[in-house]
């Protein structure tokens, strides 16, 4: 069997063994000794879902004992040396002819995927075809088949699965899950391998994904429609990269976000599910105008990946009008400076958590929610994110004028040369009913007047609630025993 094995640096390498039967193999005489290449075309990234930025960008194809090639009649050369690299050796009893035709492998509409070696069984049903040259005295291989990698999301959380069945056109992939105990992931994703034979994708315009589970006869179905018909030699061995999200109700709310996030924006937008942002979602960091809200509806955005260099980094850039009951997890922000909610907040930010986030500023103030507060901030909540600059907060990394008003902080690091749990560096801002906790940091400001109190969220929280009663915050978010509550 071929083995597929992930190797560092992001690149997959496909270990190519024998998967024909050995009954035709030849007896293997030391007379003359053909070279076989195996190309590289597998290097090339190709996008199937028109979705950039995949974390793997690359198959690396590699010979591996035991391989055998097979010519026009049915007979097996098994591979002397080379296993390791793309270029063996095969010994024959005599020369081929010019023009004999060689292939490696045989493709199967039925595969497997063991979780332990998830690309192991692809080797299984990866083909390759050649021709003999005598001038050269070597083959030159050309991949006939492509290798896609599908990231699946919004799936049933830690659930067995049955099968992933692929259908384009008049063909399909039956990809075998149960047989070694595929599960999803505690977050609902899942990534699955299949080999596919691009000739079948000329002229096709869709690919529909159906998930089936152990425990529950409902599957899952998603239908990709291209913008344009694929054509089947451009993607000839070559990695194609499918990015789902299996839950129809968070990838339109992802759609309808972006179509207002990167269009005029000029209507108030409510969030209506979880949402994970892809790579190219959001290239252009907007403004939230003034009069203008966004209503994160207690949801969770994932995905925030930007880095901007010298420039602001942020959900928003400037806020001027109301941004509120949005939860951000796991951003990873780099720019000149950095707030996870707002770069810079002149109007109101109510109920929002931050959580996770890993936050580098390379010039500036840096916030885990805004990096500068000349506004209101009201009953947000930061908790587990890393963050980096030199004038660092949990809350608000520069706070000019305007207030903050009943927050929390608990952030992982807090580092700058001004670094507070909850603000870096307080001018001329309010900082009322605010509260901390964090097993090193020393200060809620890292400078100026300090007027908050480092208390256990227990001990605190009904202090806090106390305080929203005559806020922005009121009958839109409160303080509960475990966190921010949202109203209906």
């Amino acid at each position: 069997m071929k083995k597929i094995a992930l190797l560092t640096a992001g690149i997959a390498a496909i270990m190519m063994t024998a998967c024909q039967k050995d009954d035709n193999v030849l007896e293997q005489q030391n007379t003359f000794t053909v070279t076989a290449t195996i190309p590289q075309k597998a290097d090339t990234r190709v996008a199937l879902t028109e979705v950039a930025g995949d974390p793997l960008s690359s198959l690396k194809v590699t010979w591996a004992e035991g391989d055998a090639i097979m010519d026009e009649n049915g007979d097996l050369y098994r591979l002397d040396t080379g296993a390791g690299t793309t270029s063996g050796t095969f010994i024959f009893e005599s020369e081929p002819t010019e023009g004999t035709k060689f292939t490696y492998g045989e493709w199967h509409r039925s595969q497997a995927q063991d979780p332990s070696d998830t690309m192991s069984d692809l080797s299984a049903v990866h083909v390759m075809a050649g021709t003999y040259n005598t001038t050269t005295q070597s083959i030159a291989f050309e991949h006939q088949t492509s290798v896609m990698r599908i990231a699946l999301s919004g799936l049933l959380k830690s659930s067995s699965l049955v099968r992933l069945y692929i259908e384009y056109g008049e063909e399909y992939i039956n990809l075998n899950l149960n047989d070694y105990n595929n599960s999803t992931t505690d977050e609902g994703t899942f990534v699955a391998w299949a080999s596919i034979a691009p000739t079948a994708l000329d002229g096709i315009t869709e690919l529909t994904f159906k998930l089936e589970y152990l425990d529950t006869s409902t599957p899952q179905i998603y239908t990709h429609t291209f913008s344009s018909a694929l054509v089947g030699d451009n993607v000839k061995g070559k990695l194609l990269h499918c990015n789902i999200n299996m839950n129809a109700a968070a990838e339109k709310a992802r759609e309808d976000f972006l179509a207002w996030y990167n269009g005029s924006r000029n209507t108030d937008f409510t969030l209506t599910s979880d949402i994970t942002l892809q790579s190219g979602d959001i290239t252009s960091v907007q403004d939230l105008d003034e009069s203008i809200t966004f209503d994160g509806g207690g949801h969770t955005i994932k995905g925030l990946e930007l880095t901007k260099n010298y420039n602001p980094v942020g959900l928003f850039n400037t806020n001027y009008g109301t941004i509120k009951n949005v939860i951000v997890q796991g951003a990873k922000l780099n720019g000149g400076s950095v707030g996870v909610i707002a770069a810079t907040n002149s109007s109101v930010i109510i109920g929002c958590q931050t959580i996770d986030c890993e936050l580098t500023s390379s010039n500036g103030y840096i916030g885990g929610i805004a990096n500068n507060n000349r506004g209101t901030i009201v009953a947000c909540y930061e908790s587990g994110s890393t963050i980096d600059g030199s004038t660092a907060g949990g809350i608000v990394g520069y706070h000019n004028t305007g207030t903050i008003l009943a927050c929390y902080a608990q952030p992982a690091t807090v580092t700058g040369d001004y670094s507070g749990a909850v603000v870096g560096v307080n001018t001329s801002g309010t900082t009322t009913a605010c509260y901390w906790q964090h097993a090193t940091l020393s200060k809620g400001v890292g400078s100026g007047t300090d007027t908050t109190t480092k208390s256990n969220y227990a001990d605190c929280y009904a202090t806090m609630n106390t305080a929203l009663a005559s806020s922005a915050a009121a009958g839109v978010v409160s303080w509960g025993t475990t966190g921010l509550v949202y109203a209906d």
